[in-house]
């Protein structure tokens, strides 16, 4: 769980900063990180499907109930956000082998 809403997520963030603010320098290692950002990217909402089987783990158990609120709006918006951004990094990029 872990992995999907914390791990992976930032470091996808990373490797989006790294190529927005041209951080890498050398076209391989830029192909490289766009490879894996693509790689990444079919497991993006992995953790939107965590947060929603844990909600219907707890709401089947009936010892607590759970309740959304904004939280889970700003979860979406951000996954969302996201997507879009590597998209768009990716857009630039043919996906060839390394």
């Amino acid at each position: 769980m872990f992995a999907f809403t914390v791990a992976l997520p930032a470091y996808k963030s990373i490797l989006s900063f790294l190529l927005v603010n041209n951080r890498i320098k050398a076209e391989v290692l830029k192909v490289k990180t766009v490879n894996r950002l693509a790689m990444i990217g079919k497991w993006s909402m992995a953790d939107v499907f965590v947060v929603a089987i844990l909600a219907a783990t707890v709401k089947l158990n009936m010892i607590v109930s759970i309740e959304v609120h904004i939280g889970l709006f700003v979860f979406a918006a951000g996954v969302l956000t996201s997507m879009w951004l590597v998209q768009r990094l990716l857009a630039g990029y043919e996906l060839r082998p390394v």
